[in-house]
């Protein structure tokens, strides 16, 4: 299948360069990896689906789903860097999402 882009986005409006993802066992340990980062690196709480699920009612093919995670800006040398923090399970559950969400951006 080849994919094509649906929109474009200016250069200037990219607000991350770089990002990873910590998996964890669970809930408890997503905060407590958090706390850590938070005490070596400045930033913020960009969104935390942990705590309130990121749902698409607009979408009925994705009914009974959400998005699980918790995402921190942090900045190093005054460059962003976003960091999700998330379970092992929640990420399986992200990732089927996310494969459908590229398949409506780019089909």
């Amino acid at each position: 299948m080849k994919m094509a882009l649906k929109q474009k986005q200016a250069i200037l409006e990219i607000e991350d360069v770089y990002g990873f993802r910590i998996l964890v066992s669970n809930i408890g340990e997503v905060y407590e990896v958090l706390l850590a980062i938070g005490k070596f690196f400045d930033g913020y709480i960009d969104h935390d689906y942990i705590k309130t699920p990121k749902t698409r009612p607009d979408k009925p093919h994705l009914k009974n789903k959400s998005l699980r995670l918790l995402q921190f800006i942090a900045y190093v040398n005054d460059i962003p860097i976003e960091v999700q923090i998330t379970t092992h399970k929640f990420n399986k559950e992200n990732e089927s999402l996310h494969k459908g969400y590229h398949l409506e951006k780019y089909t």
